[in-house]
């Protein structure tokens, strides 16, 4: 199901602007955005203190008791609400509460300087009634979903308690990162970091932000990966730099929040990234070209192979994806000697270099050996690159070897021939139409590589 998550025109003053190089991103126009500058540096000089009041001024309580709306509050957050007492409602600010430490330790701040730190959120289900009781003022642009301003908070009512949850921490990221610091950084940066710290697990009273999902079912009416599946079959797969030259414009629509999503869970997963993508919480008050700029040149010497990596990630999307798992791994290439070259591979990776390097118009014969297992439950099962015939992912049979080549000796251009691979088994004799290093893998979903050990023997052998 696509996610009903729209909001309009939170800090979006960017405008769309010309990319100066593939990896340079938009340019943009500096009065817009010295406007913005002005407009978030107003909230945090009313709030950088700490000092935020429990109650926004305004706030009638009488008058909001007497348009049904009650109210529920915590340490760093008051709740008004038109929705009668449920659990799932009424310990709302409760998962406030316990978010504050966690966004306090990635952004670096130290928990004490947080305690006075709160915010109002209204939590809606009649919207009429809150506006004739005060609370959406005239000049609160139009939202579908969720909103956030100066020290309060406006959330619809959601069909799911996890959605629900998902935009108030999804909001409350927002506020935070503002009270924070003085900017919030560039679109893709600013919601990709609010859908990451959103998407949490709330498991016997505790929180965890910035949690993968391992399933739908821990993540009703989320939508992130649906979104990114269809995206792809359409045929509309974002590339890294693509998402980071979204403008302001962009969020109007569900998808560029499920791109946001992924990349900052791929950034803040990779090895290569995740240190360099932390870092970016003290880069805010760069301009957004700048921001974009200074993250690419700390990466530009690994830039091909992420976005080689990022392309695998959503072509192969799943809840519970491992990322660890599915990370390539590469090695200096060289051709078969003339008696077969052989290469060991892990049947809990994903894609593995041989170090074979084949010949465009060269016949081989791909021959594979060995038992491994690919699953525990409810017994082990033990494979043999020719798979197991009573489990399919993606048209093969699970634990099949399958392999593509890779030449990594000329600059990618298009999509990844590991994205497209071809059935090799137990044995394949192939003649390549271009030159390039033999990868291989087991056929295996990447959220299920966890229960897999053992290896298996390729061997390639000039015909």
């Amino acid at each position: 199901m696509k996610s009903k998550h729209v909001r309009l025109n939170r800090f979006h003053l960017f405008p769309t602007s010309p990319v100066v190089s593939q990896f340079v991103v938009l340019q943009f126009v500096a009065l817009q955005f010295a406007m913005l500058r002005l407009v978030i540096l107003g909230f945090v000089m009313l709030i950088a203190t700490g000092e935020s009041l429990a109650e926004v001024p305004g706030i009638d309580n009488d008058r909001m008791k007497t348009f049904g709306i009650r109210k529920v509050e915590s340490k760093h957050l008051v709740l008004y609400t038109d929705i009668p007492p449920a659990a799932s409602i009424d310990e709302l600010p409760a998962v406030f509460d316990q978010a504050v430490p966690q966004w306090c330790q990635y952004f670096q701040l130290a928990p004490e300087k947080a305690a006075k730190w709160k915010m109002v959120a209204y939590l809606i289900n009649d919207k009429e009634r809150f506006r004739r009781a005060g609370a959406m003022p005239a000049d609160l642009p139009s939202f579908l979903n969720g909103y956030a301003r100066d020290q309060e908070i406006w959330v619809y009512e959601q069909p799911s308690d996890y959605y629900r949850r998902h935009l108030l921490l999804h909001e409350g990221t927002h506020a935070y990162m503002v009270w924070r610091y003085k900017s919030v950084g560039p679109p893709w940066y600013m919601e990709g970091t609010a859908e990451y710290f959103g998407t949490h697990l709330w498991q016997n009273n505790k929180l965890r932000l910035g949690y993968f999902p391992a399933n739908k079912e821990q993540t009703s009416d989320w939508g992130r990966v649906r979104i990114i599946k269809d995206e792809v079959e359409a045929g509309r797969a974002m590339s890294l730099v693509g998402i980071m030259k979204y403008d302001s414009r962009a969020h109007l629509r569900n998808e560029p929040y499920a791109w946001c999503w992924a990349i900052s869970s791929f950034f803040q997963s990779h090895p290569k990234t995740q240190k360099h993508f932390e870092q970016l919480r003290d880069e805010c008050e760069l301009d957004n070209n700048e921001f974009n700029k200074k993250f690419y040149d700390k990466l530009k010497a690994d830039w091909e192979d992420l976005e080689e990596q990022w392309q695998l990630f959503f072509s192969n999307m799943e809840y519970g994806y491992d990322l660890q798992r599915e990370l390539i791994v590469r090695k200096e290439a060289k051709v078969p000697t003339s008696t077969g070259t052989s290469a060991t591979i892990a049947a809990g990776r994903g894609w593995q270099s041989t170090g074979i390097r084949l010949e465009a118009g060269v016949a081989y014969d791909i021959q594979a050996a060995g038992r491994y297992q690919i699953a525990t439950e409810p017994k082990i099962w033990w494979c043999e690159p020719g798979g197991v015939t009573i489990d399919y992912y993606r048209g093969r049979p699970v634990g099949q070897l399958i392999g593509a080549i890779r030449d990594e000796e000329v600059r990618l251009k298009g999509v990844t021939p590991l994205a497209r691979p071809q059935t090799i088994g137990l044995n394949r004799i192939i003649r390549p139409r271009s030159a390039g290093t033999l990868y291989v893998r087991i056929n295996e979903s990447a959220a299920a590589l966890q229960d897999n050990s053992g290896e298996l023997t390729v061997r390639v052998v000039t015909q």
